[in-house]
């Protein structure tokens, strides 16, 4: 089952407003080479940003943030619990859950956290 990342509202607004004055800039004040590298810029923290999610799957989560993706197998997490550590992570949110497994951990934000919880437990007893 696939769960949108939930989005902050003053965080969309910090990265809409970055990526229209990259957009702005690179238009009005750089030479075209230099204009075509900050639009790509700003393409690809769009990508980032409002392409996340995660993949609920019977045996892992896919956790994608724009081009980048991250798997969790279920049988090796060890825990879960909810943050709002603001560290750099495949979260649109700093309501976040932190899932401890035995690589690591990762911060993920569904929109829809209680149905992401009980689907998880219902498939990993761990969690």
């Amino acid at each position: 089952m696939y769960f949108r990342s939930k989005y902050d509202w003053w965080l969309i607004i910090i990265i809409v407003a970055a990526i229209i004055a990259l957009i702005l800039s690179a238009v009005e004040n750089f030479p075209s080479v230099l204009s075509y590298v900050l639009i790509g810029i700003s393409i690809l923290m769009g990508w980032i940003f409002f392409g996340t999610g995660y993949w609920l799957l019977e045996d892992r989560i896919m956790i994608k943030c724009g081009p980048l993706q991250w798997t969790v197998i279920l049988s090796e997490i060890t825990s879960v619990r909810p943050t709002r550590n603001p560290l750099s992570a495949p979260a649109s949110s700093v309501d976040r859950l932190e899932i401890h497994h035995k690589k690591g951990s990762v911060l993920v934000s569904p929109r829809n956290k209680q149905q992401f919880l009980q689907l998880l437990k219902e498939r990993c007893p761990n969690a």
